[in-house]
């Protein structure tokens, strides 16, 4: 019965270490596969030409989809224009 004890808390103190270590494993990787305005663009564009293709999606799946990949493209163009922005004015300060 001893045997059986030990083996118990050998396999909990096992059980909680995995469990730890993959909970700091995936907080980790969302960290590292974040999207970005221009990836979620591409992939919305994709998606919603399969949905204009698909006779199964409703018109308010592609309206969906559309205005999805119009906030992509928003931020796409609003991060564009502070590179752009930070581009010149290292331009113009001569670096």
């Amino acid at each position: 019965m001893k045997d059986l004890n030990l083996h118990c808390n050998l396999f909990e103190k096992d059980h909680k270490d995995i469990a730890a270590n993959e909970e700091d494993s995936t907080s980790d990787a969302a960290d590292d596969k974040r999207v970005t305005a221009e990836g979620g663009f591409n992939a919305l564009d994709v998606a919603l030409r399969f949905a204009e293709e698909c006779e199964e999606a409703s018109p308010a799946d592609v309206l969906v989809l559309k205005r999805l990949r119009s906030i992509a493209a928003r931020k796409r163009c609003e991060k564009n224009a502070k590179q752009n922005c930070r581009t010149s004015y290292l331009l113009k300060i001569g670096f």
